[in-house]
């Protein structure tokens, strides 16, 4: 017993599938129990397992928790044919659980459910002697979207499938570089850059004065960002809008931070990179991987 579904992983496509051992399960009970099992596997962060169930699951060396946060979601569609399917899934906070020492809605806004995996089995026979042949694929998808709220963050979440809708040609003429800054194609390490830093006075939660592990050129760090590592703000990302070389220090965010910074918090460091010849590739040394286009021409030109 199996049908062909649209979802896609790694650019295999997946069945729902079953087994002789459910499919006896389903013919010799006209009553049946089942609940669903969630899998959120952020790009980085810990991975948060999920059950509707009452109680825990156990189920493969894993604990589907209950009672940490409820959820609920649309149904999903079986299609002939390539369809990307969609999934409206929403999290409720039902206590105080954290995510990396963070609440709900502060992973949410620092980025923690951005292209974060989400995958939904079913299980039947939840409340007996279950075990992986009463578990059946339900939908497995990325996350495009993230709302977040006091308590809940609704979440828009694509198949597999998604991944296919990428424009071609893939690179385009543009003036800027197409590289993004410590990939592959740029090439060069982000640990070489990664400095440590301490806050010294603090003006707002925008604006703050810091000692860095290495003094700085005048607006080195601009567009670049920092991270958080100790204080209320423990984890805490936010893009730098201007970095001058004053002394010590001064350092302007784009956007607040959700705590007022103390004086002694730690943060780490990265610069950023403007995407132009001067202002990226020579600031790094890095011209000959310099991929903007200086002569674009007009659209009636283009060939």
């Amino acid at each position: 017993m199996g049908s062909k579904d649209d979802q896609s992983n790694n650019g295999e496509v997946l069945m729902k599938t079953t087994n002789a051992t459910l499919n006896n399960y389903l013919l010799n009970n006209s009553v049946y129990t089942m609940c669903d099992l969630v899998t959120i596997t952020p790009v980085a962060g810990s991975v948060i397992r999920l059950t509707d169930a009452d109680v825990d699951i156990t189920l493969g060396g894993y604990t589907y928790s209950h009672n940490t946060y409820q959820f609920k979601r649309s149904n999903t569609k079986i299609h002939i044919g390539l369809q990307v399917d969609e999934m409206d899934f929403t999290l409720f906070d039902i206590g105080s659980n954290l995510i990396n020492n963070h609440t709900l809605y502060q992973s949410c806004v620092n980025g923690y459910f951005d292209n974060a995996q989400i995958k939904v089995e079913r299980l039947l026979n939840c409340y007996g002697a279950y075990t992986a042949d009463y578990k059946v694929w339900m939908f497995e998808g990325n996350v495009s979207a993230a709302n977040p709220s006091r308590y809940e963050i609704k979440l828009k979440v694509k198949s597999e499938l998604e991944k296919l809708n990428l424009p071609q040609p893939r690179n385009l003429y543009q003036p800027t570089c197409v590289n993004t800054l410590f990939d592959n194609n740029c090439g060069l390490n982000k640990a070489t850059y990664l400095k440590t830093g301490t806050m010294g006075t603090v003006t707002s939660s925008t604006v703050f004065q810091a000692t860095l592990s290495t003094t700085p050129t005048d607006s080195y760090y601009n567009l670049g960002y920092i991270t958080c590592t100790s204080g209320a703000n423990n984890g805490v990302k936010r893009s730098i809008k201007t970095q001058v070389n004053t002394s010590p220090v001064t350092i302007t965010l784009y956007y607040p931070l959700p705590y007022l910074p103390t004086s002694g918090d730690t943060f780490e460091i990265l610069p950023g990179c403007d995407k132009t010849y001067a202002g990226g590739c020579q600031k790094y040394s890095n011209t000959n991987r310099f991929r903007g286009m200086d002569f674009i021409p007009r659209n009636e030109d283009a060939q």
